[in-house]
Parts: C-alpha cells; sequence; structure tokens
C-alpha cells in the first residue's frame, strides 16, 4: 500500500473516531442548546408536519439488583423523556444509557412507617391502583383512619391503625404460643 493510501486510510478512520466522539458529546447537550426557532415567524399558511411517534418499550428485564428493572426502548432517546415516562409512573430512575436506549428503575413499593404503637402511615406508589390498595390493607388487617395529600409525594398516603397481635396459649406445659399475622 502507498503512502498516500495509508495516510487516506487514517484519516478516514480518524474522520470517523471525531465525528462519533462529537455526537456522543452532543446528544446530552443538544436539549440545553438553543434551536433558534423563537426567531422564527410562523409560515402564513399551516402545512402537515410529520410527527415523530414516540420511542416505545421494546423490553424490560428483571434487574440489575433486586427491586429494579432494565428498560430497553426501540430506539434512543433524551434522558428528559425518560424524566417523564419515570415521573408518570412513580419510579425512580436509576440510571441511563440513552445512546442505547436503555435505562434502569427502580420498581415502585409499598412503605409503611410508624407512628406509635398503634397507628402508622402507609405510601403507596402511584401505579397502585384501588382494588391493590383495599387487598393490601385488608391482607395486613390495617384500617384506614384518614388520606393524607402531600404534592412531594406522587402517590396514596393512608393513615392506618396497626393490628394487634394477640397471643394465644396453645401448650402450656411447653411455653407455646399461637398468633395470626398479616401476609405481608
Amino acid at each position: 500500500m502507498s503512502f498516500a493510501g495509508t495516510f487516506l486510510s487514517h484519516a478516514v478512520t480518524w474522520f470517523v473516531a471525531v465525528g462519533s466522539m462529537a455526537a456522543m458529546i452532543a446528544q446530552p447537550i443538544a436539549p440545553f442548546l438553543p434551536t433558534g426557532a423563537s426567531n422564527m415567524q410562523a409560515p402564513a399558511a399551516s402545512a402537515p408536519v410529520a410527527s415523530t411517534p414516540l420511542a416505545a418499550i421494546r423490553q424490560i428485564l428483571e434487574g440489575p439488583n433486586p427491586g429494579q428493572v432494565t428498560v430497553i426502548m426501540d430506539r434512543p432517546f433524551s434522558n428528559a423523556r425518560v424524566e417523564q415516562v419515570s415521573n408518570r409512573l412513580g419510579t425512580d430512575v436509576i440510571a441511563s444509557y440513552p445512546a442505547f436506549g436503555r435505562y434502569i428503575l427502580n420498581l415502585p413499593q409499598i412503605q409503611i412507617s410508624m407512628q406509635d404503637a398503634d397507628t402508622g402511615t402507609v405510601y403507596f406508589p402511584r401505579l397502585a391502583n384501588q382494588s391493590d390498595i383495599q387487598r393490601y390493607l385488608a391482607d395486613n388487617q390495617l384500617t384506614v383512619t384518614g388520606w393524607q395529600h402531600n404534592w412531594e409525594y406522587p402517590g396514596r398516603i393512608a393513615l392506618v391503625t396497626l393490628p394487634r397481635i394477640q397471643l394465644q396459649m396453645t401448650d402450656p406445659l411447653r411455653g407455646l404460643f399461637n398468633t395470626r399475622l398479616p401476609l405481608n
């Protein structure tokens, strides 16, 4: 191969590498760059505009850790879009790989905190529907005393009375007791 052929081959390789690097750098900052559309006036006649369809979920995989899922989209899109999806579902984004269309989300969970020995607060994620909530409350013998609204928490918040655990002696000679515990 001649010197010119080798030089051209290396030049093409470097051009591709620099172009790829520029694309990878531009992708995360593109939403923050001005588009120049604010100085333009609207066209006199409205022409049909082809809209880009939203990226769709191609696959959902368990993991990489318990309580997390990996969402694989059919094409890459910006972190702002995955934040919108995450907020709508009431989940947290743990990791984002927009160039590959992969996002890791925490699964929404029901959380309960005790206020005192008899009462507690149950935080239901946004995805929990009314039948899920009623089933959880019944399975765990929780009685709702009220509902709270908090603008910072996207789900529903129930104030509950905790079940009383009553021990029944089943074998007095061996000192064994029996009780019924809630499912969850």
